[in-house]
């Protein structure tokens, strides 16, 4: 059983923290780090590469007409014996 001084010290001194090991880079066993190499030509433009990262945003924006008819199809769902099988 413990005592109460040993209580008392596990408040007083709490344990210590494991040090982190940051050591992770190149090393004398695996020798030197080659540097990346980032002088290749890029595979589209930047205006290409703008317009194809837009394309799925632009193909989110709906027309007025286009919710009207999505909200008039999905009337009543519920009532639809297909959701069911």
């Amino acid at each position: 059983m413990c005592s109460k001084s040993s209580k008392t010290k596990k408040y007083l001194l709490p344990k210590p923290k494991r040090k982190r090991n940051d050591n992770c880079g190149p090393d004398m066993d695996y020798g030197e780090v080659q540097k990346a190499n980032y002088s290749h030509k890029a595979d589209m433009t930047e205006n290409e590469f703008k317009t194809k990262s837009e394309e799925p945003l632009i193909s989110l924006i709906k027309t007025e007409t286009k919710v009207s008819q999505i909200e008039r199809a999905t009337v009543s769902q519920r009532a639809i014996p297909l959701w069911f099988e």
